[in-house]
């Protein structure tokens, strides 16, 4: 019976024009096949810069990136200080609220207003935002809070 090693393609590979040099780095090697050359190898900021073009045109992070950009119009000055939005996943704004006493004032009063507010604008916003989901977390809040 034939050795696997004569069963196998012996390609030859990119790097490698002469045959003899591939069997060479084959046996170096010690690999029973020597897949041919891929992709060539690519730097991690190409790789890290393609995956965020990518998220940047999905449409939620577009519509929370325009809702962040114009969220002291939205929900007005003084409650943009206490609340920012976080992110949006499955049609569900999440609201990153500073304290206890801003998620019930959220819950209560201005909640249901920021919502109808939100799918009142024109945009993608109006079709995308459908339920809001509070969650304290103050350093967000501060991180992003609107100048005076």
């Amino acid at each position: 019976m034939e050795n696997r090693r004569d069963m196998l393609p012996q390609p030859v590979r990119k790097g490698c024009r002469d045959r003899s040099a591939w069997m060479i780095q084959r046996e170096r090697l010690g690999l029973d096949y020597l897949p041919p050359a891929g992709r060539e190898a690519v730097p991690a900021g190409e790789v890290i810069m393609d995956f965020c073009r990518k998220l940047e045109t999905s449409t939620d992070f577009a519509v929370l990136l325009d809702i962040q950009n114009h969220w002291a119009d939205v929900a007005g000055l003084a409650l943009a200080r206490h609340v920012w939005p976080a992110r949006l996943e499955r049609q569900t704004l999440t609201l990153c609220v500073e304290n206890s006493v801003w998620l019930s004032e959220m819950a209560r009063m201005e909640g249901p207003r920021i919502l109808k507010r939100l799918q009142s604008r024109a945009g993608a916003a109006k079709k995308t935002v459908k339920k809001l989901r509070l969650v304290v977390d103050a350093a967000m809040v501060r991180r992003n809070r609107p100048e005076r």
